[in-house]
């Protein structure tokens, strides 16, 4: 779904490295791995402002935010952070999954290709 996703953008690759790792997904461990990958590239992460008042509660944020400096975008319903040309709606990947499992709408939240794999796939649908 993130390759139908990003599809558009050139210059954009989408990774499977948190695939092949395996076990518990931490940030820290990717950017580690993709550096090791990858050691000539610089990587930022990129995090919503709503994100911001949680990362007292990231696995290891202090070195997440030095191996990766934060580029920060807005967010509906919270500070824009200076500079920030653009803001993102204030919805999530659990809303999205709600309103999918319900037949809600979510087209301009979730691109076309996507929504057409959802559905031909049947993915997110509640047990009947």
């Amino acid at each position: 779904m993130c390759e139908l996703a990003f599809a558009p953008f050139r210059g954009v690759e989408v990774s499977s490295i948190e695939q092949r790792l395996g076990g518990v997904s931490r940030t820290l461990r990717t950017i580690e791995a993709l550096e090791s990958e990858h050691p000539d590239a610089s990587f930022r992460l990129l995090i919503g402002a709503d994100v911001l008042p949680a990362t007292h509660r990231w696995h290891r944020w202090d070195d997440v935010a030095r191996a990766a400096p934060p580029l920060v975008i807005g967010r509906q319903g919270y500070p824009v952070p200076e500079g920030c040309p653009i803001s993102i709606p204030n919805i999530n990947s659990t809303d999205i999954r709600a309103r999918l499992s319900t037949a809600g709408d979510v087209f301009g939240l979730v691109p076309t290709p996507v929504i057409a794999y959802v559905q031909e796939r049947k993915l997110y649908q509640a047990a009947p």
